[in-house]
Protein backbone atom coordinates (compact mmCIF):
# COMPACT_ATOMS: atom_id res chain seq x y z
CA UNK A 1 0.00 0.00 0.00
CA UNK A 2 1.10 3.72 -0.89
CA UNK A 3 1.49 5.77 2.43
CA UNK A 4 0.55 9.41 1.36
CA UNK A 5 2.54 11.69 3.70
CA UNK A 6 0.70 15.14 4.35
CA UNK A 7 3.07 18.29 5.55
CA UNK A 8 2.02 20.11 8.72
CA UNK A 9 0.35 23.02 7.06
CA UNK A 10 -2.31 20.53 5.18
CA UNK A 11 -2.73 18.42 8.46
CA UNK A 12 -3.53 22.03 10.12
CA UNK A 13 -5.53 22.82 7.11
CA UNK A 14 -7.73 20.31 7.35
CA UNK A 15 -8.35 19.79 11.11
CA UNK A 16 -9.60 23.47 10.89
CA UNK A 17 -11.66 22.67 8.00
CA UNK A 18 -13.29 19.47 10.00
CA UNK A 19 -13.38 21.80 13.14
CA UNK A 20 -15.10 24.51 11.23
CA UNK A 21 -17.54 21.91 9.70
CA UNK A 22 -18.05 20.04 12.66
CA UNK A 23 -19.11 23.28 14.33
CA UNK A 24 -21.82 24.75 11.43
CA UNK A 25 -23.17 21.44 11.11
CA UNK A 26 -23.70 21.64 15.32
CA UNK A 27 -24.83 25.15 14.84
CA UNK A 28 -27.34 24.31 12.17
CA UNK A 29 -28.80 21.39 14.47
CA UNK A 30 -28.84 23.46 17.52
CA UNK A 31 -30.41 26.58 16.75
CA UNK A 32 -32.79 25.70 13.44
CA UNK A 33 -34.76 28.96 13.82
CA UNK A 34 -31.51 31.42 13.91
CA UNK A 35 -30.36 29.63 10.92
CA UNK A 36 -33.76 29.95 8.85
CA UNK A 37 -34.33 33.67 10.06
CA UNK A 38 -30.16 34.00 8.72
CA UNK A 39 -31.65 32.35 4.70
CA UNK A 40 -34.47 34.77 5.18
CA UNK A 41 -32.52 37.64 5.71
CA UNK A 42 -29.71 36.56 3.06
CA UNK A 43 -32.51 36.16 0.37
CA UNK A 44 -34.28 39.55 1.47
CA UNK A 45 -30.77 41.43 0.96
CA UNK A 46 -30.84 40.11 -2.38
CA UNK A 47 -34.15 40.24 -3.39
CA UNK A 48 -34.11 44.00 -2.45
CA UNK A 49 -30.81 44.96 -3.45
CA UNK A 50 -28.26 42.76 -5.06
CA UNK A 51 -29.91 41.28 -7.47
CA UNK A 52 -31.90 44.66 -8.74
CA UNK A 53 -28.87 46.57 -8.78
CA UNK A 54 -26.24 43.91 -10.08
CA UNK A 55 -27.98 41.73 -12.80
CA UNK A 56 -28.40 44.33 -15.81
CA UNK A 57 -24.76 45.16 -15.67
CA UNK A 58 -23.99 41.58 -15.87
CA UNK A 59 -25.88 40.77 -18.76
CA UNK A 60 -24.72 43.81 -20.08
CA UNK A 61 -21.13 43.35 -19.62
CA UNK A 62 -21.20 39.99 -21.51
CA UNK A 63 -23.49 41.30 -24.20
CA UNK A 64 -21.01 43.38 -24.95
CA UNK A 65 -18.63 40.67 -25.41
CA UNK A 66 -20.50 38.00 -26.83
CA UNK A 67 -22.22 40.42 -29.64
CA UNK A 68 -18.85 41.92 -30.37
CA UNK A 69 -19.87 45.45 -29.08
CA UNK A 70 -16.65 45.36 -27.05
CA UNK A 71 -14.67 45.20 -30.23
CA UNK A 72 -16.52 48.34 -31.51
CA UNK A 73 -16.10 50.10 -28.33
CA UNK A 74 -12.28 49.37 -28.44
CA UNK A 75 -11.76 51.02 -31.62
CA UNK A 76 -12.81 54.44 -29.46
CA UNK A 77 -11.33 53.33 -25.87
CA UNK A 78 -8.07 52.16 -27.50
CA UNK A 79 -6.25 54.90 -27.21
CA UNK A 80 -7.10 55.51 -23.53
CA UNK A 81 -6.97 52.00 -22.45
CA UNK A 82 -3.61 51.49 -24.16
CA UNK A 83 -2.17 54.64 -22.31
CA UNK A 84 -3.62 54.37 -19.39
CA UNK A 85 -3.52 50.79 -18.77
CA UNK A 86 -1.52 48.47 -21.17
CA UNK A 87 -4.65 46.44 -22.25
CA UNK A 88 -6.37 46.66 -25.95
CA UNK A 89 -9.18 48.52 -26.40
CA UNK A 90 -12.07 45.41 -26.00
CA UNK A 91 -11.39 45.71 -22.17
CA UNK A 92 -12.49 49.49 -21.56
CA UNK A 93 -16.35 48.36 -22.05
CA UNK A 94 -15.59 45.88 -19.23
CA UNK A 95 -13.98 48.33 -17.23
CA UNK A 96 -16.40 50.50 -17.35
CA UNK A 97 -18.92 47.83 -16.30
CA UNK A 98 -16.97 46.59 -13.53
CA UNK A 99 -16.69 50.26 -12.07
CA UNK A 100 -20.04 50.76 -12.30
CA UNK A 101 -22.05 47.23 -11.96
CA UNK A 102 -21.59 46.27 -8.53
CA UNK A 103 -18.63 43.12 -7.20
CA UNK A 104 -19.49 40.01 -9.53
CA UNK A 105 -19.67 42.08 -12.68
CA UNK A 106 -16.14 43.37 -13.20
CA UNK A 107 -14.55 39.87 -13.20
CA UNK A 108 -17.35 37.77 -14.90
CA UNK A 109 -16.87 40.35 -17.70
CA UNK A 110 -12.80 39.39 -17.40
CA UNK A 111 -13.53 35.69 -17.76
CA UNK A 112 -15.69 36.55 -20.72
CA UNK A 113 -13.18 37.84 -22.43
CA UNK A 114 -10.22 35.35 -22.03
CA UNK A 115 -12.55 32.64 -22.85
CA UNK A 116 -13.02 34.20 -26.32
CA UNK A 117 -9.62 34.93 -26.60
CA UNK A 118 -9.33 38.66 -26.78
CA UNK A 119 -7.24 38.95 -23.48
CA UNK A 120 -4.64 36.53 -22.19
CA UNK A 121 -4.31 34.90 -18.57
CA UNK A 122 -1.82 37.15 -17.29
CA UNK A 123 -3.66 40.27 -18.42
CA UNK A 124 -6.97 38.90 -16.83
CA UNK A 125 -5.27 38.57 -13.88
CA UNK A 126 -3.87 41.94 -14.23
CA UNK A 127 -7.70 43.01 -14.91
CA UNK A 128 -8.76 41.63 -11.43
CA UNK A 129 -6.86 44.42 -9.66
CA UNK A 130 -8.64 47.39 -10.60
CA UNK A 131 -12.34 46.25 -12.25
CA UNK A 132 -14.06 45.05 -9.15
CA UNK A 133 -16.13 47.83 -7.32
CA UNK A 134 -19.53 48.00 -5.39
CA UNK A 135 -20.93 49.95 -7.91
CA UNK A 136 -22.92 53.33 -7.36
CA UNK A 137 -26.19 51.02 -7.52
CA UNK A 138 -24.72 49.76 -3.95
CA UNK A 139 -22.78 52.58 -2.24
CA UNK A 140 -25.04 55.76 -3.29
CA UNK A 141 -28.29 54.40 -3.52
CA UNK A 142 -28.59 51.18 -0.70
CA UNK A 143 -25.35 52.75 1.33
CA UNK A 144 -25.65 55.87 1.40
CA UNK A 145 -29.04 57.34 0.76
CA UNK A 146 -31.04 53.51 1.91
CA UNK A 147 -29.06 52.99 5.55
CA UNK A 148 -27.44 56.14 5.80
CA UNK A 149 -30.06 58.79 4.53
CA UNK A 150 -26.87 60.90 2.72
CA UNK A 151 -26.25 60.88 -0.54
CA UNK A 152 -23.46 63.38 -0.47
CA UNK A 153 -21.72 60.37 1.58
CA UNK A 154 -22.44 57.93 -0.77
CA UNK A 155 -21.22 59.53 -3.89
CA UNK A 156 -17.55 59.95 -1.82
CA UNK A 157 -17.58 56.07 -1.20
CA UNK A 158 -18.06 55.96 -5.16
CA UNK A 159 -15.88 58.23 -5.61
CA UNK A 160 -12.90 57.33 -3.48
CA UNK A 161 -12.98 53.49 -4.56
CA UNK A 162 -13.41 54.34 -8.56
CA UNK A 163 -10.51 56.68 -8.43
CA UNK A 164 -8.17 54.22 -6.13
CA UNK A 165 -9.35 51.14 -9.30
CA UNK A 166 -8.04 53.85 -11.40
CA UNK A 167 -4.66 54.80 -10.03
CA UNK A 168 -4.18 50.60 -9.21
CA UNK A 169 -4.77 49.89 -12.85
CA UNK A 170 -2.61 53.06 -14.22
CA UNK A 171 0.43 51.51 -11.73
CA UNK A 172 -0.39 47.72 -13.07
CA UNK A 173 0.18 49.57 -16.58
CA UNK A 174 2.98 51.11 -16.23
CA UNK A 175 4.55 47.90 -14.11
CA UNK A 176 3.56 45.78 -17.52
CA UNK A 177 5.63 47.93 -19.98
CA UNK A 178 8.55 47.50 -17.68
CA UNK A 179 7.69 43.60 -17.51
CA UNK A 180 7.39 43.65 -21.59
CA UNK A 181 3.79 41.75 -21.10
CA UNK A 182 2.47 40.74 -24.39
CA UNK A 183 -0.48 42.61 -25.78
CA UNK A 184 -3.37 41.67 -27.90
CA UNK A 185 -1.39 41.99 -31.38
CA UNK A 186 0.62 38.98 -30.01
CA UNK A 187 -2.59 37.07 -29.20
CA UNK A 188 -5.08 35.41 -30.47
CA UNK A 189 -8.17 37.71 -31.09
CA UNK A 190 -10.60 35.18 -30.12
CA UNK A 191 -13.79 33.60 -31.90
CA UNK A 192 -16.11 35.84 -34.47
CA UNK A 193 -18.85 37.98 -32.65
CA UNK A 194 -22.41 35.88 -32.30
CA UNK A 195 -25.60 36.82 -34.08
CA UNK A 196 -27.58 39.06 -31.63
CA UNK A 197 -30.59 36.72 -30.60
CA UNK A 198 -27.43 34.19 -29.87
CA UNK A 199 -25.33 36.46 -27.59
CA UNK A 200 -28.63 38.30 -25.57
CA UNK A 201 -29.72 34.77 -25.42
CA UNK A 202 -26.27 33.52 -23.97
CA UNK A 203 -25.37 36.98 -21.61
CA UNK A 204 -28.94 36.27 -20.06
CA UNK A 205 -27.30 32.65 -18.87
CA UNK A 206 -24.31 34.16 -17.68
CA UNK A 207 -26.57 36.84 -15.57
CA UNK A 208 -28.90 34.11 -14.27
CA UNK A 209 -26.05 31.93 -13.33
CA UNK A 210 -24.31 35.12 -11.77
CA UNK A 211 -27.62 35.76 -9.99
CA UNK A 212 -28.23 32.01 -8.81
CA UNK A 213 -24.31 31.84 -7.29
CA UNK A 214 -24.92 35.32 -5.85
CA UNK A 215 -27.95 34.25 -3.72
CA UNK A 216 -26.61 31.50 -2.89
CA UNK A 217 -23.01 32.56 -1.02
CA UNK A 218 -25.07 35.79 0.48
CA UNK A 219 -28.20 33.40 1.95
CA UNK A 220 -24.70 30.81 3.52
CA UNK A 221 -22.68 33.35 4.76
CA UNK A 222 -25.69 35.15 6.60
CA UNK A 223 -27.03 31.83 7.58
CA UNK A 224 -23.62 30.84 9.48
CA UNK A 225 -23.62 33.78 10.98
CA UNK A 226 -26.37 32.80 13.11
CA UNK A 227 -24.36 29.95 14.75
CA UNK A 228 -21.28 32.49 15.79
CA UNK A 229 -24.00 35.03 17.42
CA UNK A 230 -26.27 32.66 18.72
CA UNK A 231 -23.33 30.98 20.58
CA UNK A 232 -21.55 34.11 21.91
CA UNK A 233 -18.53 34.05 19.64
CA UNK A 234 -19.11 37.29 17.81
CA UNK A 235 -19.65 38.56 21.96
CA UNK A 236 -16.41 36.87 22.47
CA UNK A 237 -14.70 38.42 19.28
CA UNK A 238 -15.77 41.63 20.18
CA UNK A 239 -14.55 41.84 23.38
CA UNK A 240 -11.21 40.31 22.44
CA UNK A 241 -10.79 43.40 20.21
CA UNK A 242 -11.73 45.57 22.77
CA UNK A 243 -8.78 44.60 25.09
CA UNK A 244 -6.60 45.02 22.43
CA UNK A 245 -7.91 49.38 22.61
CA UNK A 246 -10.47 48.71 19.47
CA UNK A 247 -13.38 51.43 19.66
CA UNK A 248 -16.39 49.25 21.18
CA UNK A 249 -19.14 50.41 18.20
CA UNK A 250 -15.77 49.02 15.89
CA UNK A 251 -15.14 46.07 17.62
CA UNK A 252 -18.95 44.76 17.44
CA UNK A 253 -19.18 44.79 13.38
CA UNK A 254 -15.93 44.04 12.51
CA UNK A 255 -16.46 40.69 12.21
CA UNK A 256 -19.59 41.28 10.08
CA UNK A 257 -17.97 43.53 7.73
CA UNK A 258 -15.32 40.98 7.00
CA UNK A 259 -18.22 38.38 6.50
CA UNK A 260 -20.66 39.68 4.66
CA UNK A 261 -20.93 42.97 3.55
CA UNK A 262 -24.15 43.80 2.85
CA UNK A 263 -25.62 42.39 6.22
CA UNK A 264 -22.25 43.73 8.02
CA UNK A 265 -23.01 47.27 6.52
CA UNK A 266 -26.98 47.47 7.54
CA UNK A 267 -25.48 46.12 11.00
CA UNK A 268 -23.11 48.80 11.45
CA UNK A 269 -25.58 51.45 10.98
CA UNK A 270 -27.27 50.77 13.88
CA UNK A 271 -24.24 50.64 15.76
CA UNK A 272 -22.54 53.69 14.56
CA UNK A 273 -18.51 53.49 13.54
CA UNK A 274 -16.06 55.88 11.55
CA UNK A 275 -16.83 56.99 8.02
CA UNK A 276 -13.28 55.85 7.27
CA UNK A 277 -13.84 52.24 8.51
CA UNK A 278 -16.79 51.98 6.42
CA UNK A 279 -15.12 52.86 3.30
CA UNK A 280 -12.36 50.35 4.06
CA UNK A 281 -14.47 47.54 4.25
CA UNK A 282 -16.94 48.54 1.22
CA UNK A 283 -14.42 48.66 -0.75
CA UNK A 284 -12.41 45.18 0.61
CA UNK A 285 -15.81 43.23 -0.08
CA UNK A 286 -15.29 40.81 2.57
CA UNK A 287 -15.06 37.09 2.50
CA UNK A 288 -18.29 36.46 0.82
CA UNK A 289 -17.50 38.67 -2.18
CA UNK A 290 -14.24 36.83 -2.42
CA UNK A 291 -15.81 33.78 -2.30
CA UNK A 292 -18.16 35.04 -5.53
CA UNK A 293 -14.82 36.04 -7.06
CA UNK A 294 -13.21 33.07 -7.24
CA UNK A 295 -15.99 31.05 -7.83
CA UNK A 296 -16.68 34.06 -11.14
CA UNK A 297 -12.96 33.53 -12.22
CA UNK A 298 -12.22 29.86 -11.72
CA UNK A 299 -11.33 29.43 -15.96
CA UNK A 300 -8.37 32.01 -14.53
CA UNK A 301 -7.03 29.88 -11.97
CA UNK A 302 -6.32 32.78 -10.15
CA UNK A 303 -4.45 32.99 -6.63
CA UNK A 304 -6.58 33.24 -3.58
CA UNK A 305 -3.78 34.83 -2.00
CA UNK A 306 -3.49 37.59 -4.74
CA UNK A 307 -7.44 37.60 -5.35
CA UNK A 308 -7.19 39.02 -1.18
CA UNK A 309 -4.16 41.20 -1.60
CA UNK A 310 -6.53 42.57 -4.64
CA UNK A 311 -9.25 43.84 -2.27
CA UNK A 312 -7.05 44.73 0.73
CA UNK A 313 -4.98 47.11 -1.67
CA UNK A 314 -8.25 48.20 -3.00
CA UNK A 315 -9.83 49.08 0.27
CA UNK A 316 -6.14 51.15 1.68
CA UNK A 317 -5.65 52.94 -1.78
CA UNK A 318 -9.73 54.27 -1.35
CA UNK A 319 -8.77 55.06 2.14
CA UNK A 320 -5.89 57.59 1.28
CA UNK A 321 -8.47 58.71 -1.20
CA UNK A 322 -11.03 59.45 1.41
CA UNK A 323 -9.01 61.71 4.27
CA UNK A 324 -7.98 64.57 1.48
CA UNK A 325 -11.86 64.28 -0.27
CA UNK A 326 -13.91 63.75 2.80
CA UNK A 327 -13.77 67.50 3.26
CA UNK A 328 -15.82 68.70 0.49
CA UNK A 329 -18.39 66.22 1.31
CA UNK A 330 -21.01 66.41 4.17
CA UNK A 331 -19.31 63.45 6.38
CA UNK A 332 -20.43 62.97 9.95
CA UNK A 333 -17.71 62.35 12.10
CA UNK A 334 -19.44 58.56 13.24
CA UNK A 335 -22.23 57.89 11.19
CA UNK A 336 -25.25 55.44 12.51
CA UNK A 337 -28.28 54.38 10.61
CA UNK A 338 -31.71 56.47 9.99
CA UNK A 339 -33.42 53.30 9.29
CA UNK A 340 -33.69 49.79 10.76
CA UNK A 341 -33.79 47.36 7.92
CA UNK A 342 -32.41 46.99 3.97
CA UNK A 343 -36.29 47.06 3.13
CA UNK A 344 -37.11 50.49 4.90
CA UNK A 345 -34.04 52.35 3.41
CA UNK A 346 -35.18 51.38 -0.10
CA UNK A 347 -38.79 52.36 0.79
CA UNK A 348 -38.09 55.83 2.88
CA UNK A 349 -35.15 56.94 0.08
CA UNK A 350 -37.51 56.12 -3.28
CA UNK A 351 -40.75 56.34 -1.92
CA UNK A 352 -40.82 59.54 -3.83
CA UNK A 353 -39.78 58.10 -7.27
CA UNK A 354 -42.81 55.39 -7.19
CA UNK A 355 -40.81 52.39 -5.50
CA UNK A 356 -41.99 50.80 -2.36
CA UNK A 357 -40.36 47.73 -0.49
CA UNK A 358 -43.42 45.47 -2.09
CA UNK A 359 -42.56 46.59 -5.43
CA UNK A 360 -39.08 46.43 -5.27
CA UNK A 361 -39.76 42.63 -3.87
CA UNK A 362 -41.93 41.29 -6.38
CA UNK A 363 -39.51 42.42 -9.33
CA UNK A 364 -36.75 40.48 -6.94
CA UNK A 365 -38.74 37.38 -6.68
CA UNK A 366 -39.68 37.50 -10.39
CA UNK A 367 -36.27 38.19 -11.78
CA UNK A 368 -35.08 34.90 -9.22
CA UNK A 369 -37.78 32.63 -10.62
CA UNK A 370 -37.14 33.97 -14.63
CA UNK A 371 -33.40 33.09 -13.57
CA UNK A 372 -34.20 29.64 -12.76
CA UNK A 373 -36.99 28.72 -15.21
CA UNK A 374 -33.93 30.03 -18.05
CA UNK A 375 -31.49 27.42 -16.68
CA UNK A 376 -34.17 24.83 -16.82
CA UNK A 377 -35.47 25.53 -20.05
CA UNK A 378 -32.42 26.38 -21.87
CA UNK A 379 -31.73 23.55 -24.64
CA UNK A 380 -28.42 22.16 -23.91
CA UNK A 381 -26.31 21.06 -27.12
CA UNK A 382 -26.12 17.54 -26.37
CA UNK A 383 -30.66 17.64 -27.32
CA UNK A 384 -30.51 18.96 -30.47
CA UNK A 385 -27.98 16.29 -31.71
CA UNK A 386 -30.22 13.51 -30.48
CA UNK A 387 -33.14 15.23 -31.91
Amino acid sequence: MIQRRFSTGQLLYFSLLCAAVLFFGAGFLCFPQQTAGGVSSGLSLCLYTLIPSTFPFVVLSSFCVYSGVSRLLGKLLQPITKLLFHLPGCCGSVILLGWLGGYPTGARGIVSLYQHGSITRQQGERMLWFCINGGPSFLISVVGMGIYGSASFGLLLFICQTGALLLIGIVSGIVSRWRKEPTLAQQNRGSPKKPFAEALVQAADDGARGALNLCSFVMLFTAMLEPLYSSGILSWIAEMLQKLSVPAPAATVLFPLCWEITSGVNFAGSVGISPALLLFFTAAGGLCVLGQITAATTPLGISKIKLLLSRLLHGGVSLLLFLPLRRFFYTPDQITSVFHSTTEPLSSAFSAGGTTPLTTGICGVTLLLLCIVFLLCKKRPGLAKIR
